[in-house]
């Protein structure tokens, strides 16, 4: 099962003018497609997430885990709120002709431990060091709230060199190349 979603969102304040038709995934848990939120968190099970677009979702508190093989392939989360989402033990590679990209989404709280980011693109994605809150905007709801979040789990063990880093240097990643600015505001805008 191959799963496109697509939303305009961001971990700032711009503005942005789609309005996608909403998406449902029946009996695989929630996230929101098109400005419509579904209560999280998700289970994804057992979904095969190969080149699927959840670039601007809003997928914070996901789980991720019970992906099949757990492994995600040339999967785009750029842009995306994966605030404390999960993915514990998941592989997450690229393809031949597309990466796997978290390229500006919001990773505060997001649990990587013992997974493997092998031609992944973290350029410009916010990873937090320590516990705390971000203001989370549904403009089209017309609907805000907070997320509480822990400090990103993500070792730069789980880097290698096909893997660019947070700040844009190629890995394998340091802790000072994943070491972001956090926004204390997403918006989900229409």
């Amino acid at each position: 099962m191959v799963v496109v979603v697509t939303l305009n969102a961001a971990c700032t304040t711009a503005t942005r003018n789609t309005h996608p038709a909403p998406l449902v995934i029946q009996e695989q848990g929630s996230f929101a497609v098109g400005g419509t939120v579904v209560t999280a968190p998700g289970n994804f099970d057992p979904v095969k997430l190969l080149i699927t677009d959840f670039s601007s979702a809003f997928t914070a508190q996901a789980d991720f885990t019970a992906i099949r093989d757990r492994r995600m392939r040339s999967v785009s989360f750029n842009y995306a709120c994966l605030v404390s989402a999960n993915f514990h033990n998941v592989e997450i590679i690229g393809g031949p002709d597309r990466r796997s990209s978290f390229t500006g989404a919001c990773l505060l709280g997001t649990n990587f431990s013992s997974a493997t980011l092998t031609g992944v693109t973290l350029t410009n994605a916010k990873l937090s060091s320590k516990a705390g809150s971000i203001k989370v905007i549904l403009e089209p709801l017309a609907r805000a709230g907070e997320l509480k979040y822990e400090p990103t789990q993500l070792s730069p063990d789980i880097t290698g060199p096909s893997t660019l880093c947070a700040d844009g240097r190629d890995g394998p990643c340091t802790r000072e190349h994943l070491i972001t600015d956090v926004p204390d505001t997403w918006s989900l805008r229409s």
